[in-house]
């Protein structure tokens, strides 16, 4: 006996289904490229506007530096708890919540006059931030977090600088194609900057890219020893002999 499939109009087809995930898979990029941008420019944009600010509210030099800093300094105190209540309560209406005090923290600084109500308005816009960011950050996979995560660490490197970074496991959720590339961008910040890179890591790939190897041994029971291995000198004394 020979069955004969068949769509029912009320049903529509699988075509229609697959195109629709298509375009919700396309809105949540969107969605999630646009909170990045917009948190991620509020802390650089603001730098182009602090001589207006200066002359228009008569500020010092310490409250200017609190203008700039106490967006940053909120976004990374309550980065956290935000991500937790979001969990928690729903992610939606966390970005949502997170979205609306951001553009009124952001507007609020046209009508105010005084630093100090600069100041309140950009920690308030750092408050809208951290709701906005694990928001957006959530909705990626855990490779595509990594990734994010450090493309805005060596965002702020490039920047400002450190003279010690310490990466634990960040290349954990990644393929081997992106490890390669986590490797190649890590060689690039060491030369364009005097950081001093440690990673710990149990990937073969990114422990053969390193220039040096520490790693902890048993050789008796009970006692521990740390082995060094220096794979940049090996590299150099096998090719010159």
């Amino acid at each position: 006996m020979t069955s004969l499939d068949t769509v029912r109009p009320d049903k529509g087809s699988d075509s229609t289904g697959i195109s629709g995930s298509s375009g919700r898979r396309t809105w949540t990029l969107v969605v999630a490229c646009s909170g990045v941008a917009l948190v991620v420019a509020s802390m650089t944009a603001l730098n182009t506007a602090l001589g207006d600010i200066a002359v228009a509210t008569s500020a010092t030099q310490t409250q200017l530096t609190w203008v700039v800093d106490g967006y940053t300094l909120v976004l990374a105190c309550l980065l956290l708890p935000a991500g937790a209540i979001g969990d928690r309560y729903g992610r939606r209406g966390a970005l949502l919540t997170g979205l609306a005090v951001f553009s009124v923290a952001s507007i609020a600084p046209l009508v105010f006059d005084s630093p100090v109500q600069v100041i309140g308005a950009r920690a308030a816009a750092g408050l809208g931030a951290a709701f906005i960011m694990p928001a957006t950050l959530s909705l990626l996979s855990g490779g595509e977090q990594a990734l994010t995560a450090l493309a805005l660490i060596f965002a702020v490197f490039l920047t400002n600088p450190a003279p010690i970074c310490v990466l634990d496991e960040v290349d954990a959720p990644l393929d081997d194609y992106n490890v390669e590339r986590f490797c190649d961008l890590l060689d690039e910040m060491t030369r364009s900057t005097e950081t001093r890179f440690i990673i710990i890591t149990h990937n073969p790939i990114t422990m053969a890219r390193m220039n040096r190897l520490y790693g902890v041994t048993m050789a008796e029971r009970g006692v521990s020893q740390l082995v060094s291995v220096d794979l940049e000198g090996a590299v150099k004394l096998r090719e010159a002999s």
